[in-house]
């Protein structure tokens, strides 16, 4: 996060963001975490699922799982399954040991590897236009060590 830009603000930076500038750096955000994991983390964790359980654990952080943040979702990744079926997986995925993984991944990574992680949560954040309270907390969570 640059030192010129409060919290504040960059949440806004990216509610005023359209919809497909949030595509767009989501997917890009997942190409540079994605060959990280599959690096550092060889035969401890599948690249594609840690992948998948950030994102999921950032979506369900406030309990909600909106149709847009479904469309999102198919956006950016490849998913199978009717919006009931994605929804049930991706708030089972709010828990205290995803969230432990996605900030000690986060933690632990290079600079380049946290910018492309925080500007992928933000995004997920931030595409139905409202932050939550556990949001902000969630993402907060990341950017303090």
């Amino acid at each position: 996060m640059s030192q010129n830009v409060t919290f504040e603000q960059l949440l806004q930076i990216y509610k005023n963001k359209n919809y497909n500038d949030l595509v767009a750096e989501a997917s890009s955000a997942i190409n540079v975490v994605r060959p990280y994991i599959r690096q550092a983390y060889a035969g401890k964790l599948d690249s594609d699922l840690a992948c998948l359980a950030i994102i999921a654990t950032t979506l369900a952080i406030d309990s909600a799982f909106s149709a847009l943040e479904y469309k999102f979702i198919c956006d950016i990744v490849s998913v199978n399954g009717s919006y009931d079926e994605i929804k049930q997986a991706i708030l089972s995925c709010r828990n205290d040991d995803n969230i432990k993984i996605t900030d000690y991944i986060f933690d632990n990574a290079p600079t380049d590897v946290k910018t492309a992680l925080l500007a992928l949560c933000l995004c997920i954040v931030t595409v139905d236009k409202a932050i939550s309270p556990s949001e902000t907390q969630f993402l907060k969570l990341l950017l303090t060590k």
